[in-house]
């Protein structure tokens, strides 16, 4: 039987640095959302919502603020009645959106 070797600290860092950018982009609608931002850019909920064929608002909703909450998705509230709000990627979103773009090609 081959030995098992155990991962080393720096790889057991890894795998815990891999899991906090897996984890937000796993949940349901998420993968679609950071794809649909970073190839139209800002766009509000409805938008989303449209864009994406959806019927499951409250899917949709926890999605982006888990997003939000990751700091993958920027939020933005513009002072206007009723209030609007746009939702756009980050830097670190747009750099996990190339991540899945690449991975859409391979």
């Amino acid at each position: 039987m081959p030995s098992v070797k155990l991962l080393e600290l720096s790889d057991q860092d890894a795998v815990i640095n891999a899991r906090k950018v897996i984890e937000p982009v796993s949940k349901k609608n998420s993968v679609e959302i950071i794809f649909l931002l970073g190839l139209r850019g800002a766009l509000r909920f409805n938008e989303i919502k449209k864009s994406l064929k959806a019927r499951d608002t409250k899917g949709i909703s926890r999605a982006l603020g888990a997003l939000v909450s990751n700091g993958l998705v920027a939020r933005t509230v513009y002072p206007f009645t009723p209030p609007a709000v746009e939702y756009r990627l980050t830097e670190r979103g747009e750099a996990i959106f190339r991540l899945i773009d690449e991975m859409g090609h391979f």
